[in-house]
């Protein structure tokens, strides 16, 4: 009848929580995986998945919406309600990508060039902290690359025929 209740008592115990075996073991032996994967390798990709499961979450929320709108479509059309020009302008909004205009272009630029410009601040200072010029070099030629970015958004302004 024990044994029953020690089976129990192990089904149920915390991820974590040290085995009867475990006992005298330290450190590393000691720690056991989490869903099969171990803890050192999942708190470096912690970033990463988070990125991936925001940006997830966006797409099925923007989803669910579009389904909800398209159901309630349905429903009015199989009744034999008309539907609203607004309710058909509405959805076809979001389908409609902006224009490229000459102001547009200009602000994407600037903004490419602002963050060219805060990368090289950081290395800057950093550099200005270290005493090391090296890393001012390295951010310089990082920030490079949304600086490139910036300055091709606004020749483009330039040459746009939208000028709105």
């Amino acid at each position: 009848m024990w044994w029953r209740l020690t089976n129990i008592s192990r089904r149920f115990a915390h991820p974590f929580a040290p085995t009867a075996a475990s006992y005298g073991q330290k450190g590393a032996a000691r720690r056991r995986p989490v869903g099969g994967l171990n803890m050192e390798l999942l708190i470096p990709l912690a970033p990463f998945i988070m990125v991936v499961a925001i940006v997830a979450i966006v797409f099925v929320s923007k989803n669910r919406d579009r389904r909800e709108i398209q159901q309630t479509i349905r429903t009015a059309l199989e009744r034999g309600q008309p539907l609203p020009a607004e309710m058909v302008e509405a959805m076809s909004q979001d389908t409609r990508k902006p224009v490229p205009s000459a102001a547009r272009d200009m602000r994407i630029g600037v903004i490419w060039l602002a963050v060219a410009l805060g990368l090289t601040v950081m290395g800057w200072s950093l550099g200005f902290v270290d005493g090391d010029n090296e890393i001012f070099y390295v951010m310089s030629g990082i920030a490079s690359i949304p600086g490139f970015i910036g300055l091709a958004f606004i020749v483009l302004s330039f040459f746009n025929k939208n000028k709105d």
